[in-house]
């Protein structure tokens, strides 16, 4: 049963920032011909649209570039009612002043 459970959580639709300078988003397990809008969150707000490939992927820029340590949301909406979102991840390395 675990495993079906696993094998699930990896077909839902994934956002992922591959590059930061210009912003390169790669959408994966979203519908085979879906157009996909990806809404990019940080200090302003940008959208790109896509369509997914057969295998449900898709590859997007930004004209934008993001700071080293900058928090970025990336949200997907498909046509065909996919849906993904990415928050941003805890820093671990980004500026935060020692204590103690």
């Amino acid at each position: 049963m675990a495993a079906g459970v696993a094998g699930a959580a990896t077909s839902q639709p994934q956002l992922r920032l591959t590059d930061r300078s210009p912003v390169v988003v790669q959408g994966t397990h979203f519908r085979a011909g879906e157009s996909v809008t990806v809404v990019l969150t940080t200090a302003g707000r940008w959208t790109r649209r896509a369509v997914a490939a057969a295998d449900g992927s898709f590859r997007v820029r930004f004209g934008v570039t993001l700071r080293p340590c900058e928090d970025v949301t990336l949200q997907g909406f498909g046509s065909k009612g996919s849906r993904a979102r990415s928050l941003p991840q805890p820093r671990t390395q980004c500026g935060a002043a020692p204590t103690g």
